[in-house]
């Protein structure tokens, strides 16, 4: 799992027991958002400039944990083909949806 630092995190305590290890921060907000960050299912196309068969401009499609690839800044995508490839994080826009709506997106996808 990969995490993109977006500002520094100050005062972090850490307590560990055995194989366990809790981090407390004065930075939490900071902490979530991050976090967040890395579980989103989703991006939208905002540029399919070389991609034209592959990505459709405005389009939802379902993202595939890659830290390999995030380190480079790409994503992996599963596009028009129904395959996974890796794209530039910078052609999408990350979104998070309400559990049904993902539910819905997924079945669509299924059935496409």
């Amino acid at each position: 799992m990969t995490f993109e630092l977006i500002g520094e995190i100050e005062a972090v305590e850490t307590m560990a027991t055995g194989t366990s290890v809790m981090v407390r921060s004065q930075d939490q907000e900071l902490l979530g958002l991050a976090m967040r960050r890395v579980t989103k299912q989703f991006a939208l196309c905002l540029n399919n400039s070389g991609n034209e068969a592959s990505l459709v401009l405005g389009k939802v499609y379902r993202i595939i944990p890659d830290a390999r690839a995030a380190k480079d800044d790409l994503v992996r995508i599963i596009d028009e083909c129904g395959e996974d490839y890796l794209f530039s994080r910078s052609q999408f826009a990350f979104v998070e949806f309400p559990q049904a709506v993902r539910k819905k997106i997924l079945a669509l996808q299924r059935a496409s």
